[in-house]
């Protein structure tokens, strides 16, 4: 039984891993030249994490972020978490990425991340 008990424990831990860097496949956004798209990913920034973009400024700008709290929740309630919306304005036509990071600022250790392949037309 408790062979049984082990090897149940073991499978479920084997089944359940997944690196923290990783929240899976990396996503192709196609997009028009001088249109805004919007990007969101969960987050909690009360826990000290919190997600910003690398992206080449030759073909994108970042015209806003914030982070919209899950409106679920009473508005008393502290360290709800929610969304974090990027907004990118595309600014040359081509092929670039945005990898977005969340991570204590003040810590050099990557929690999670996310990058995205755009496709920028006219």
């Amino acid at each position: 039984m408790k062979r049984f008990i082990l090897l149940f424990c073991l499978a479920f831990f084997l089944v359940s891993f997944r690196p923290l860097d990783c929240l899976g496949q990396t996503e192709t956004k196609k997009v028009r030249l001088n249109h805004g798209f919007e990007i969101s990913i969960k987050g909690n920034p009360s826990t000290g994490y919190q997600w910003t973009a690398q992206f080449d400024s030759q073909f994108l700008k970042l015209t806003s972020k914030e982070h919209v709290r899950d409106s679920s929740k009473p508005k008393h309630y502290v360290g709800v978490p929610g969304m974090t919306k990027f907004v990118f304005m595309p600014t040359k036509v081509g092929k670039t990425s945005i990898k977005l990071i969340y991570m204590r600022p003040w810590e050099k250790k990557t929690i999670k991340t996310k990058e995205y392949i755009v496709e920028i037309s006219r």
